[in-house]
C-alpha cells in the first residue's frame, strides 16, 4: 500500500466514523478543503505534507475506532507528551 491509499483509506474511515466529508478533515489538517479531493484525482503531495497528514491522524485517532493493521501508525505526540 503506498503513501497516498494510506492517507485516503484513513481519510474514508474518519469520515464514515465522524458522519464528516473529506472537506471537513482537509480543513482540520491542513486549513484547506482540496486536499483529499486531489488526492483522489490522482494527485500527489510533498513527503512533509503526507507526514503531517498521518500525524494528524494517529494523534487525532478517535479511541472508539480502531487503527487499520495494515497501516503503520506514528507515535502520537499527544500520548508523548502526556
Amino acid at each position: 500500500m503506498d503513501q497516498r491509499t494510506r492517507i485516503l483509506t484513513l481519510q474514508q474511515q474518519l469520515c464514515e466514523h465522524l458522519g464528516k466529508s473529506h472537506w471537513t478533515i482537509s480543513m482540520r489538517i491542513f486549513a484547506k478543503g482540496d486536499f483529499f479531493k486531489k488526492l483522489q484525482a490522482g494527485g500527489d503531495c510533498r513527503t512533509s505534507t503526507a507526514d503531517r497528514a498521518m500525524q494528524w491522524f494517529s494523534d487525532n485517532w478517535p479511541d472508539d475506532l480502531s487503527w487499520p493493521n495494515e497501516i503503520a501508525r506514528p507515535p502520537s505526540a499527544k500520548r508523548e507528551a502526556a
